[in-house]
């Protein structure tokens, strides 16, 4: 076999694999796009990818959105389950206090939404004492501007913490009330 042989098998060879890599490249990102197109579960009758919803007063200012990554329905459930929600309260116009978690469920029904796993409340309304609150699951009333958990609860801001097992909030009032096991460790000026 004379060397120009050799090199136009050789240089086959390299084309058809170049072409066999991009082919295959190809189709692996396809896959991977058509994917994340479809719900995470199969009962799902809908999803959305980017959800955002924004609730009005009659004076047309804004008094709450709801944000998250991925939504989709599951109507045997009778829910909506929500992947990294961010929900946002308003008062005249201004975030006054923000919800995220991992995760939150919504009931067909019912007007709250459950968050759960790594839940973070941070009251917004004094960005220089600003407070945040942590737990793990965390039923919000959307309504009513209220909040409670069963779960333990860690309450922080620049001049201490304080912990407790259950907890209470309303929002429009600003207060939180522990229902039991409340320790706190604050720092003097």
């Amino acid at each position: 076999m004379s060397i120009r042989s050799r090199l136009r098998i050789f240089s086959a060879v390299i084309i058809v694999s170049i072409s066999v890599f991009y082919l295959g490249w190809q189709d692996s990102t396809k896959k991977s796009a058509e994917k994340s197109d479809k719900p995470a579960h199969p009962q799902a009758d809908y999803f959305i990818k980017q959800s955002h919803v924004k609730d009005f007063a009659t004076d047309g200012l804004q008094t709450q959105s709801l944000t998250a990554e991925f939504t989709e329905h599951l109507p045997t459930k009778q829910r909506l389950e929500l992947q990294n929600p961010h929900l946002q309260f308003y008062t005249d116009g201004n975030i006054t206090q923000s919800v995220t978690s991992n995760q939150a469920e919504m009931p067909d029904k019912n007007k709250h939404v459950e968050f759960i796993g790594n839940v973070i409340v941070r009251d917004l309304q004094q960005p220089q004492q600003q407070q945040t609150l942590k737990t793990e699951t965390l039923t919000v009333y959307t309504e009513k501007k209220l909040a409670q958990t069963a779960a333990k609860v860690t309450i922080s801001d620049q001049s201490g913490r304080t912990t407790g097992v259950g907890m209470e909030a309303d929002f429009n009032a600003n207060t939180v009330e522990l229902q039991s096991q409340v320790k706190g460790l604050h720092y003097v000026n």
